[in-house]
């Protein structure tokens, strides 16, 4: 199975406060958070309720996890994040 990946970006707070530097992985099964302590998340598909991009350099993921909904926003100044949306549309 083909990865792409995708390293360099960071998770975001709502107000642009910078959380955690991640690799973002995306394959048929899902999309893979890696920190540099691991595994940060595995969101198959199925469990992303939605996808928002509100500027070039971000993109919002609403997805269910423990138990309950969880937003996570991913930044990159690479524009790196084009190739998430369109990898996570086509795989």
């Amino acid at each position: 199975m083909k990865t792409y990946a995708f390293p360099g970006m960071r998770i975001q707070d709502e107000r642009g406060k910078k959380l955690a530097d991640v690799r973002v992985e995306v394959s048929r099964r899902g999309i893979r958070l890696e920190g540099k302590k691991g595994v940060l998340g595995n969101f198959p598909f199925q469990s992303i309720i939605s996808w928002t991009r509100s500027t070039p350099t971000a993109l919002g993921l609403v997805v269910v996890a423990n138990g309950g909904q969880r937003q996570i926003v991913l930044h990159s100044e690479a524009g790196g994040l084009k190739g998430v949306v369109v990898l996570g549309v086509r795989v």
